[in-house]
């Protein structure tokens, strides 16, 4: 597994050889840690063919047992977002991605619980 850093558009590659589990838990933190908002945060899976589906269903699996609310609450691996700003671009790339159907995520993580950081 390797991560490559470009401006904004942060890749983690998943090679044939990988652990998946490892893998898995590691794009999740990449992606969510801090809910997104740092500038090393995976914003592109490069998965080789051989791996993919099997990673795919596990990243979903994962995903959707992902607990969002208050981080004082330590069952919790995601709380609120930063300011307004944030909360209308994650909710702007949400319609953006239910418009092109080209993502799972915006099912998994329902709209309503995009919070705000008062």
């Amino acid at each position: 597994m390797s991560l490559l850093k470009w401006v904004k558009k942060n890749a983690i590659i998943v090679d044939a050889d990988a652990d998946l589990d490892e893998a898995v838990l590691h794009i999740l933190q990449s992606a969510f840690g801090y809910q997104g908002q740092k500038c090393s945060a995976c914003s592109r899976l490069i998965a080789l063919e051989e791996n993919y589906n099997k990673l795919v269903e596990r990243l979903k699996t994962t995903a959707e047992s992902i607990e969002l609310g208050p981080v004082e609450d330590p069952k919790n691996f995601m709380g609120d977002v930063i300011d307004d700003a944030a909360q209308r671009r994650i909710l702007r790339y949400i319609q953006i991605g239910k418009k092109k159907r080209s993502s799972w995520l915006s099912e998994i993580l329902p709209i309503q619980k995009v919070t705000l950081c008062i």
